[in-house]
């Protein structure tokens, strides 16, 4: 079972008021009532990373973490179109109303060990990627170290290169591939 979706999303702007409302709406607690102010969907946890103003334009990097991805919790065929709480947004409805924000989402899952690239520029989506990636397998010795360096070392050499303890350094990985679009 997925679990959580950590995240980084760069915002630019020529209006900082595009920046703090983005932000807003990733931090404020909702309730489903009519009185909620406007949120994204199940975003558990978003701070401020970095914010720069470079005078024609300010920069803000948020980091943190959501329920299953990216598309779950910020795209409108998400918890947006399942939930439809009061005042829930997602990024399209969000981006027509902040036309000038810039908005680049990097994620990992790493339940379902896949991640998202998103990029919205002028109301358009430009990026929306995703794709599986590589899970430590935790794996130690020869073997691992020759598969995944291309060396063809034998014990010996691997041996005085390594001490004991040096033994324990991780090098075996082994692809672990998902639909996770199935899994929303």
């Amino acid at each position: 079972m997925a679990n959580y979706c950590n995240f980084s999303i760069k915002l630019t702007s020529p209006n900082v008021i595009d920046i703090l409302d983005f932000f807003k709406a990733c931090t404020v607690h909702y309730e489903g009532i009519d009185t909620d102010p406007e949120h994204f969907y199940r975003v558990f946890e978003c701070d401020l990373g970095s914010f720069n103003n470079f005078g024609y334009a300010y920069e803000a990097i948020l980091i943190g973490y959501c329920a299953w991805s990216i598309r779950a919790c910020f795209r409108h065929d998400g918890y947006h179109k399942s939930a439809n709480l009061p005042n829930g947004t997602c990024l399209e409805s969000f981006c027509k109303k902040h036309p000038e924000l810039i908005v680049e989402f990097i994620s990992e899952e790493p339940g379902m060990t896949f991640s998202e690239h998103l990029l919205v520029k002028n109301e358009t989506v430009l990026i929306d990627d995703c794709c599986d990636f590589y899970e430590l397998d935790y794996g130690t010795g020869l073997d691992s170290f020759n598969n995944l360096t291309g060396l063809n070392w034998s014990q010996q050499e691997y041996d005085n290169y390594y001490s004991k303890h040096d033994q324990y350094i991780y090098f075996e990985r082994e692809p672990v591939f998902s639909n996770h679009r199935n899994y929303l």
